[in-house]
């Protein structure tokens, strides 16, 4: 399983660079693929590294789409979701908590889009044994 991750991590990498010679920086597919990489990355334990991608997908999504759209809440999830991974607990509970926000906003209460972002919270609840 190790050697299939790795693989598809070497391929997301490439998937990257030509991206970034066809489209420059700043486009939605180099922050899908740079999150789809953080994903692949964290999966090997590599949180530093996938928090620098997330973060810079996020930048970018942030550039193209603007604040409060829904990629930039879901690289914010996930964000929080490594942060929590990193112990930095603090952090991933501002991350989790701008995206729920960002979510219940759009979505309003009771919308299945918030569903990540609230399980997420709720394991960092129960991790850090705070109240909700």
């Amino acid at each position: 399983v190790l050697s299939d991750l790795s693989s598809g991590i070497n391929a997301e990498y490439g998937v990257l660079k030509m991206e970034e010679v066809v489209y420059g920086e700043l486009h939605p597919a180099i922050a899908s693929t740079l999150n789809n990489l953080a994903d692949c990355v964290l999966e090997q334990g590599e949180t530093a590294k996938a928090a620098v991608l997330f973060q810079r997908a996020m930048e970018t999504n942030e550039i193209v789409f603007g604040r409060d759209h829904p990629d930039v809440a879901r690289n914010l999830n996930n964000l929080g979701r490594t942060f929590k991974e990193m112990g930095d607990y603090d952090g991933a509970k501002s991350k989790l908590t701008t995206a729920l926000q960002m979510k219940q906003k759009r979505y309003g209460e009771d919308h299945i889009n918030l569903v990540p972002t609230l399980m997420n919270l709720g394991d960092l609840f129960n991790l850090t044994k705070q109240p909700n």
